[in-house]
């Protein structure tokens, strides 16, 4: 019997495929918080690289970058872990 994890680290390498190609900078932060990824675009808004940091727990990045609304007020980590779909209206 085949186990989903193999599919959700498919879905990982996409996602990081493309947001390597992007000029607009992107994170991708898996199901548990775990910053996975972020794109050279990002670098310059974070002031390391990746290759710096790599993989980060999302008690790490969370506090070292604290994330916040486009109003700068701070993101709860556990709003950032929501499944569900979040709009910007």
């Amino acid at each position: 019997m085949a186990e989903a994890h193999p599919q959700r680290n498919l879905i990982l390498i996409l996602a990081r495929d493309l947001a390597s190609r992007l000029a607009t900078p992107v994170f991708v932060v898996d199901h548990e918080g775990t910053l996975v990824y972020f794109n050279e675009a990002a670098e310059p808004v974070l002031g390391a690289t990746y290759a710096e940091t790599g993989e980060l727990r999302a008690g790490g990045w969370a506090t070292e970058w604290a994330p916040s609304d486009d109003e700068g007020r701070p993101i709860p980590l556990w709003l950032a872990r929501s499944k569900r779909p979040r709009s910007r209206c």
